[in-house]
């Protein structure tokens, strides 16, 4: 079109092209000044390339404006001609307005309303759904009203339009009238027969639903009379109950006579008793499946469940309530839709359709995306409370179902939130669903690596589970789930699955012994892979060291659950035993689910079966049965061996082997301890000292000597005890073995044994022994007691025995007090004289290096006081121990002998370690930084330039204290 226009834009002036060749081929006459260089105008010959340019931008400029207001009007009349064309042809008489809506739109049409909704959502802040509306319309510009090609008015904006448009229109109501019969009307004025059955029909619909409102009204007040009669009885119902025992738990309050108890109930007749009150006691410790908000009013709401299945009307009442839920709920702030859940539980219950029940169930699983805790409990609490109006198969069908399309949401709050409901509606699953499906839910969520927030309510519905199922077939995948999150990194997942999952698979194991022999066997079997792998590794992990630690409190947390099976099948359980059972205590520290032993049975009969028990083991020669064996060779024995194989490093890993042996003894008794339990760590020895050196370096040592021999509280037993630990102590010392096992054993035994002073009088043995390895072995186990200890007693007994080693004639005993010695001198505040004495040991044994203490023996003591040097109390530092040091390290220098070379690289690590305390500028200046320049100049070129950095470090501090 713009070709078109030029060539008819030359037509109409033929003369300007000539012309303008005319003039540029012609030679214009110039002067002879002219024609020299001076006379040139350079500026105008160079400016006339560039305004002929502009001069042709502007043509093509106007041109081009041209072209488009021809175009536009071109489109304004096809447009105008198109819609003219449809309106004549698509709307005629004899269409109906819904025919005329369901005709194929139009592409002006189309343009029209795809600017007006672009439009709307601008000015009403949708700016990213106009966004993306823009995207997905690219072939229309919606910043220009004249690109939808109409050549009308701008229409106003959908507001106004359904303004004047829609909201206008006549509404089809119907017209009633005030009639009187036997009146002669005038036909001008009476109305058509038509209007005339209308108004009859709706006087006679008028009175038909004043009289059923009339009985809703009676009706509703006879049942709010009924509801406060049922509460009372209620409460008094509850009240009683709660004083019976045998009360089953899994009863669910105020609905006793709804068919979801029923079916609660014919359930729990299948499940042992001992489950049921193990479920009341899971219930207590997790978190709860009932409404604990007062805000959620069930209870203002519930009369609406009274409406189904009955009069039509009132069935209509629900699904106007339901249809007004559907347009409510968007409309409400997010943190408004708490409030309106309990209207949507009642309504779900009580609706007649399942389809629009299903619908409304997942409109309440999708009022919150993000759901925090208080929206998961609400949620929780509403789906609990429709699970306990309705049968197991609407649970199932209605409520599940949602929860399992959100196990493997991208949103961690869905998937938790699924958990969580899971969890609270297993009481309300039947048993086959239980068995099947919600088994792979719970797997599918523990093996898919979920957060730990996602892994908490699964071990709680996992806990929850184990108390309904009674297939046993699928024992093997609970136990398999509970050792998957026994491997959890989480220590919340850990904790979860050994208090609750394990009590609740080793209640279910009562049932049947063949369980309870899986249950132990697999925790075993783990156990030893476990110590099989740290004996192979070099570098003991403390990854291993953790998982080792869980299992032996898992093993010590079903120890009651294996004294029952033992009790309760002893072959003198049915003999009369008047007057035993009533001076036996068998109270035990309660702490965990399994440890109350009336949840087995009831209190006498537990006292009767135990006072049996423990006549009949506590005789020296009894008769066994399956259950004691089983017990002593398949859990005792492994036990036995396996602790052997575990060296004393890690002291979590000593204290729960300790306490999972501890808790034996407190359930079996001592009569048990002493037939059963001490035989296993003294299998085929004669003695003490025909023991094997592992016995002395493993977890036998501690186990034995605390949780065995220490258990015993009779006082042949407490010297038994004693005789043990002078043997146990001299055997180390003889053979040249690593002290850490026996330390720790006496360091365990000194905080449980009742007697205070049995470590003292074992030590006081030791100190006076004449073998100086014994000696130098009790010098390094009272250093040790001194830094656990306190209290001024304990310092006394310990500085005794300390001051009496310090001036022994060994000098390798001598070294082993200067750490004990050190921390009386540094931490004792409770004796002042304790500590002066400590000071002087410690400074006679200081002066004696170089001298009666041999330079491998200085170099040995500098390195233990290098390991607790940076404890020690900045008062010490700076008045005793630094000036000490600081004459070592001068003495060591002046001394110029050989064998100083392991002296000063132990010297080098006590500056080390106190280079991070702060002294007082007087100690840096007089003593460290002096001390260490003597020490630089011996040192070899890599510690060399360590203690440079020391000093210059040093001496910056000095200055800042100095300018401050």
């Amino acid at each position: 079109m713009s070709r078109e226009l030029l060539s008819q834009r030359r037509l109409a002036c033929p003369g300007t092209t000539a012309l303008m060749q005319k003039d540029c081929s012609s030679t214009i006459a110039r002067t002879s000044s002219a024609q020299t260089l001076d006379s040139l105008d350079c500026t105008r010959i160079s400016d006339e390339p560039e305004k002929r340019y502009e001069e042709r931008i502007s043509i093509l400029e106007f041109e081009l404006r041209q072209a488009n207001a021809t175009v536009k009007t071109l489109r304004e009349h096809l447009t105008l001609a198109t819609s003219e064309a449809d309106a004549s042809q698509g709307v005629s008489s004899n269409c109906v307005p819904e025919e005329y809506v369901q005709m194929q739109i139009k592409p002006h049409e189309q343009r029209v309303l795809n600017f007006l909704v672009n439009e709307y959502l601008l000015k009403n802040d949708f700016k990213i759904t106009s966004v993306t509306f823009s995207e997905e319309v690219r072939n229309q510009d919606f910043d220009d009203w004249a690109d939808v090609g109409l050549n009308l008015a701008r229409p106003p904006d959908l507001l106004s339009i359904y303004r004047h448009g829609f909201a206008n229109l006549p509404q089809s109501k119907p017209e009633t009238r005030d009639v009187n019969l036997q009146t002669h009307l005038f036909s001008s004025h009476s109305p058509t027969s038509g209007e005339s059955t209308l108004s009859t029909d709706s006087f006679v619909l008028l009175n038909r639903l004043n009289a059923e409102n009339a009985s809703l009204l009676q009706r509703n007040q006879h049942l709010e009379e009924e509801l406060r009669v049922i509460k009372a009885e209620l409460e008094a119902t509850f009240t009683a109950q709660q004083r019976d025992d045998s009360r089953s738990p899994l009863v669910i309050e105020n609905c006793s006579s709804h068919p979801a108890a029923a079916d609660v109930g014919r359930q729990n007749e299948e499940v042992s008793k001992i489950r049921q009150s193990f479920y009341k006691r899971l219930s207590n410790t997790l978190p709860p499946c009932w409404p604990v908000s007062s805000e959620l009013g069930f209870e203002k709401l519930s009369f609406l469940t009274a409406f189904t299945g009955q009069t039509a009307a009132t069935v209509e009442v629900i699904e106007v309530i339901g249809e007004i839920l559907f347009s409510l709920i968007p409309k409400m702030s997010m943190r408004k839709r708490e409030c309106i859940l309990p209207l949507v539980a009642v309504v779900i219950i009580a609706h007649p359709k399942p389809k629009r029940r299903e619908e409304l169930c997942a409109m309440m699983f999708d009022l919150f995306k993000h759901p925090d805790a208080e929206q998961r409990q609400a949620l929780v609490a509403v789906c609990t409370y429709i699970a306990s109006k309705v049968d197991s198969t609407r649970v199932e069908t209605e409520v599940l179902v949602h929860c399992v399309q959100r196990i493997d949401s991208r949103l961690l709050e869905q998937r938790t939130m699924a958990a969580e409901v899971v969890s609270a509606l297993i009481p309300f699953i039947s048993r086959p669903i239980l068995s099947s499906l919600i088994i792979s839910i719970l797997r599918q969520m523990t093996l898919s690596n979920n957060a730990e927030k996602v892994l908490v309510p699964v071990i709680q519905a996992c806990s929850r589970l184990c108390c309904f199922i009674t297939v046993g077939e699928k024992f093997h995948v609970m136990n398999e789930l509970f050792l998957t999150a026994l491997s959890s990194t989480s220590s919340v997942v850990v904790d979860h699955a050994r208090n609750a999952f394990l009590s609740s698979l080793a209640i279910w194991a009562l049932e049947d012994f063949a369980l309870l022999e899986k249950l132990v066997a697999s925790l075993l079997c783990r156990m030893e892979c476990i110590v099989d792998f740290l004996c192979k590794k070099s570098s003991k992990s403390g990854k291993e060291q953790q998982q080792l630690n869980i299992y032996f409190d898992c093993v010590g947390s079903i120890v009651p659950v294996l004294f029952w099976n033992v009790v309760r099948s002893n072959p003198a359980k049915d003999k009369n035993l008047e007057g035993l059972e009533n001076n036996l205590n068998f109270q035990v520290p309660s702490e965990c689910l399994l440890d109350d032993l009336t949840l087995y049975t009831c209190s006498s009969e537990m006292q009767r079966l135990m006072a049996s028990f423990h006549r009949l083991i506590g005789e020296e020669w009894h008769s066994s049965w399956p259950m004691l064996d089983f017990f002593t060779c398949s859990v005792l024995t492994p036990l036995a061996r396996l602790i052997r194989k575990v060296e004393t490093g890690d002291r979590s890993v000593l204290r729960s082997a300790v306490h999972c042996f501890t808790r034996f003894g407190n359930f079996f008794g001592q009569g048990f301890v002493r037939n059963r339990l001490c035989p296993l760590f003294q299998v085929e020895q004669a003695s003490i000292a025909d023991k094997e050196d592992v016995e002395f370096t493993s977890l036998s040592l501690p186990v034995y000597t605390v949780a065995v021999l220490g258990s015993l509280i009779q006082k042949s037993d407490t010297e038994r005890l004693k005789r043990f630990l002078k043997e146990a102590i001299t055997t180390i010392a003889e053979r040249n073995l690593p002290i850490r096992c026996i330390v720790l054993t006496l360091l365990e035994i000194s905080g449980v044994h009742p007697e205070k002073q049995l470590i003292f009088d074992v030590m006081h043995a030791c100190v006076a022994h004449p073998s100086w390895r014994v000696r130098r072995l009790s010098g390094a186990i009272m250093s040790a007691l001194a830094t656990e200890h306190n209290g001024r007693d304990v310092e006394v007994t310990i500085s005794s025995l300390l001051l009496r080693l310090a001036n022994d004639s060994s000098p390798d005993v001598r070294i082993n007090t200067v750490v004990g010695l050190c921390c009386l001198a540094s931490g004792c505040e409770s004796d002042a004289q304790v500590s002066d004495y400590a000071k002087q040991e410690l400074s006679k044994i200081f002066s004696d290096v170089p001298g009666t203490i041999t330079d491998v023996c200085a170099a040995e003591m500098l390195e233990k006081i290098a390991r607790i040097a940076p404890t020690f109390a900045i008062q010490f530092l700076d008045y005793l121990f630094l000036p000490q040091l600081y004459a070592l390290t001068r003495r060591c220098l002046d001394a110029r002998d050989e064998t100083n070379a392991t002296v000063f690289p132990a010297l080098f690590d006590v500056y080390i370690a106190l280079s991070c305390c702060c002294f007082s500028p007087a100690t840096i200046s007089g003593y460290f930084l002096p001390g260490l320049r003597v020490l630089v100049r011996e040192l070899d070129a890599r510690r060399a330039k360590v203690a440079q950095s020391i000093i210059i470090e040093q001496e910056r501090k000095l200055f800042n204290f100095q300018t401050t």
